[in-house]
């Protein structure tokens, strides 16, 4: 996937987790970031995020990804959403 489609998609992303939070400044949301202990989401919050990423998108996160380990971390969500979008532009 092409460097700048990555960069448009990570500030997606992080605008969504501001706009599910409450009003979280994007500029705190790196890598290292955990959405439940560094910006207080609920399992409810991360919910609602799933939903909101899969309609800015127009994807689906298979169930077997959606466990708390993997979308507590703001890096492993975007490399979630990243192989969903790749497989996507496949079909």
């Amino acid at each position: 996937m092409r460097s700048d489609i990555l960069k448009d998609y990570d500030v997606k992303i992080k605008n969504i987790i501001s706009r599910c939070g409450t009003d979280i400044e994007i500029s705190k949301i790196n890598e290292e970031t955990n959405l439940i202990n560094d910006l207080s989401f609920s399992s409810v919050g991360i919910i609602q995020l799933i939903v909101e990423i899969e309609s800015e998108f127009g994807i689906e996160i298979p169930d077997d990804r959606l466990n708390m380990e993997e979308i507590s971390s703001y890096k492993l969500l975007k490399s979630i959403v990243q192989t969903e979008l790749e497989r996507k532009d496949e079909y």
